[in-house]
């Protein structure tokens, strides 16, 4: 049972299908149908919802502006049910995809993310500045307030750029005007680029530092216990 709860999917579906009875229940008890029309709808929808995303997800290679990007160099990443590209872009890796049940700063989204490698910051014992990374996180941290619908979060070895997309693909101007964005924010910082190879030893011990969408972590938890 514990393999079982630990599929965030299955959990959600089965909560869903609690709130459908308990509908079920209260319309019959008071005669009131349009809550159960209400329920089961928001129901669907949610189920709906994420089998899109999940074939979204799957297909972003499909689209004109990744087209682009692959003509550009990039090529398409595939592990396990997980479905990207990745490439190079003015000296620094990107790994990018689609995510249907991400966060941009504090709202629920579906998005494009930019998942950009960089060499860490060290301290003068040459070890990782893990306060660099903190004050990074920080400095860039998403403003709840704010009207912007991209945020940043800051990793050792790397920084996730989530883009809320209320459409399935922003357009190739506006996808190199966010990546563009984040390549600024790392020359600022002094973060220097890091080669594919290296990159790739990087994911070979720790996949953890990969994307955050389902598919590559559970694949990655799968890996770890193995």
């Amino acid at each position: 049972m514990h393999k079982f709860f630990k599929n965030i999917f299955l959990i959600i579906y089965l909560i869903l299908a609690v709130l459908l009875v308990i509908a079920i229940y209260i319309s019959i008890k008071k005669s009131s149908y349009e809550l159960l029309i209400i329920v089961t709808g928001g129901i669907i929808w949610a189920v709906l919802d994420t089998l899109s995303g999940k074939r979204r997800h799957s297909n972003i290679f499909r689209t004109k502006a990744i087209k682009k990007l692959i003509r550009n160099g990039f090529v398409i990443e595939k592990i396990n049910k997980y479905t990207g590209v990745i490439g190079i872009y003015k000296g620094y890796i990107f790994q990018i995809y689609f995510d249907w049940d991400t966060y941009v700063g504090y709202k629920a989204n579906s998005g494009i993310v930019f998942n950009v490698f960089y060499n860490p910051p060290l301290t003068d014992h040459n070890e990782i500045d893990t306060g660099k990374i903190d004050e990074l996180h920080k400095k860039y941290k998403f403003n709840k307030w704010s009207t912007l619908r991209y945020s940043y979060r800051f990793r050792k070895y790397n920084v996730l750029m989530k883009n809320a997309s209320a459409i399935y693909m922003m357009p190739y101007f506006q996808l190199e005007k966010r990546m563009d964005m984040v390549v600024d924010i790392l020359v600022k910082e002094n973060l220097n680029t890091i080669t594919l190879r290296e990159v790739q030893k990087l994911l070979e011990r720790n996949l953890d530092y990969g994307p955050e969408v389902s598919y590559y972590k559970n694949y990655s938890k799968k890996r770890n216990n193995q």
